[in-house]
């Protein structure tokens, strides 16, 4: 199916699901009159979008009327020597536009008892049409149809079908795996999923996205890193626990994620500043025959570091990771004088690169050099070839399951 005919069919869908209550014989002739408008409304859209599915077949123009548009799509999707049929599809839509014209052009006010049936029936006419063009129900329209990318697709479909079957915690993983993919593969930095960050939030209302809702959804959802990442990481003390896995709630999430795949798929292109270390990593290199990196254990809490076993290193030795220039070295972080890298005495290197310091502890050792033992350069990160290489598959359509990420 046509993109442009999706949406549209999307819209009328929507159109038909908020147009409000059924009508009897006894409703007032307000209700009557609006339902008639929206009724129409979405008559004509799907009209217009089975002649879009057409194509060249059937040009609209400014100029093309309601009327015109009947009696081809009609006459389209109907046994052609059904002439008995044809006639009675049409008469329907003929009828309700009539109702429209009365309301709307002359303020005429509809009689409910007379009026109510031509509603459903023009929708039962539109209902057989998209059946018999596009192979779907208007009103059973996969809205995942619209998302064309196939693992985003298939995270938001399985998240749907754990709603419908009451397993709402699972859904919102489900749900965090689609945005994160998408956030990825359309090259959004800056946002991790379950991060109710307003930075990000701000980011994406450029593209569309409603922030209140974007950042009301990731309160809901599990902490993503990538799409690579297996774990889905509740944080029980805030706002992942049993209280918030309810069904409105997963209901909210699934259509804010939908929004925000459609939104970014469709999108312009809005260039985005890098930060330094989201795309290189500094390389500290020892330049003298011998030289000492002096070791430090720091807190996860607190402002004071543990002195630890010096590292003795050699000419050509190489250490990676995020590098900070100070005065002096010291022991307590509040005494820290800090400089400019190529002006600094001392050299601080944390986030060091694992690989090549597996007995390190990430985030908490930290290794201090003289800056006259060493040089200074930068290369490009493991974060930064990770994304390199996801983004290098996709556009070479190697797309599996966001499992099949390469890890870092």
């Amino acid at each position: 199916m046509n993109s442009r005919t999706l949406n549209m069919l999307l819209a009328a869908r929507s159109l038909l699901e908020t147009s409000g209550t059924s009508l009897t014989s006894s409703s007032d002739a307000f209700t009557v009159a609006r339902n008639v408008l929206v009724a129409h409304d979405v008559t004509e859209l799907v009209l217009a979008a089975l002649c879009v599915e057409l194509g060249s077949v059937y040009k609209l123009t400014e100029q093309t009327s309601f009327h015109d548009l009947v009696g081809y799509i009609v006459k389209k999707f109907h046994d052609q020597d059904d002439e008995d049929a044809q006639s009675t599809s049409r008469g329907a839509l003929l009828a309700l536009n009539h109702a429209r014209v009365r309301f709307k052009h002359h303020g005429d006010l509809l009689d409910a008892p007379t009026t109510y049936p031509l509603v459903e029936q023009a929708l039962e006419v539109v209902e057989m049409l998209c059946v018999r063009a596009v192979g779907w129900s208007l009103r059973f329209l996969d809205a995942v149809a619209a998302v064309e990318h196939p693992v985003v697709a298939d995270h938001l479909r399985n998240g749907e079908t754990q709603i419908e079957n009451g397993e709402y915690k699972e859904s919102l993983i489900s749900v965090a795996r689609a945005v994160s993919t998408a956030l990825w593969d359309y090259d959004i930095q800056g946002i991790t999923v379950g991060k109710a960050e307003s930075e990000g939030a701000l980011l994406l209302s450029g593209r569309g996205i409603d922030p209140a809702s974007f950042l009301a959804m990731q309160r809901f959802l599990p902490g993503l890193s990538s799409p690579s990442d297996e774990s889905a990481e509740f944080n029980t003390r805030e706002y992942g626990h049993e209280a918030n896995w309810t069904y409105e709630n997963a209901r909210f999430c699934w259509d804010t994620a939908l929004t925000v795949v459609l939104r970014l798929q469709h999108a312009r292109l809005v260039p985005q500043a890098r930060d330094f270390y989201d795309e290189f990593e500094d390389v500290i290199t020892i330049s003298v025959g011998t030289a000492t990196a002096h070791r430090f254990k720091g807190y996860w809490f607190g402002d004071g570091r543990i002195p630890g076993e010096s590292v003795e290193c050699h000419l050509g030795q190489v250490f990676s990771g995020r590098a900070s220039g100070f005065y002096e070295l010291k022991a307590d972080k509040n005494a820290e004088i800090t400089m400019p890298l190529l002006e600094a005495n001392w050299i601080r290197l944390e986030d060091h690169n694992l690989r090549e310091h597996p007995a390190l502890v990430f985030g908490i050792d930290e290794l201090w050099f003289s800056r006259e033992d060493v040089t200074l350069t930068y290369r490009d990160s493991e974060l930064a070839k990770f994304r390199k290489k996801y983004l290098a598959e996709l556009s070479n359509s190697v797309v599996g399951d966001s499992s099949d990420a390469p890890n870092l």
